[in-house]
């Protein structure tokens, strides 16, 4: 499975790309919403694991892209922010599953298989 994480934090996304990479996926990542866009016009990915709260663009934002047009994939969000109502129930809508930081390789590797 080709994944494109994204996430502001090189520390989470170097830790979670090399266990997801041990676990047989090949991973991309990308360390803004606005670098991921970039990435998938010119590469074709089947998930994108994504940080919601990151400066820029941000991943809600990112989610918006991600559910329209070219882009159309499988997307988690990953996130260790207390959102606004709001923007709780924009991240349900927008985000395939919604995972609470800290996250295990172990546990995203699990979500990951059940998309098959």
């Amino acid at each position: 499975m080709r994944i494109l994480l994204v996430d502001d934090d090189r520390l989470v996304r170097s830790t979670l790309a090399a266990g997801l990479t041990d676990r047989g996926h090949d991973v991309l990542d990308a360390e803004s919403a606005e670098e991921a866009l970039g990435l998938l016009g010119v590469r074709t990915v089947d998930i994108v694991i994504s940080d919601i709260e990151m400066p820029g663009l941000g991943g809600l934002a990112l989610g918006r892209a991600l559910c329209t047009g070219i882009h159309r994939v499988r997307r988690v969000a990953l996130t260790a922010s207390q959102l606004s109502a709001a923007d709780e129930a924009a991240m349900h809508e927008l985000f395939e599953r919604v995972l609470s930081k800290p996250i295990t390789v172990d546990r995203l590797d699990s979500v990951l298989r059940e998309f098959g």
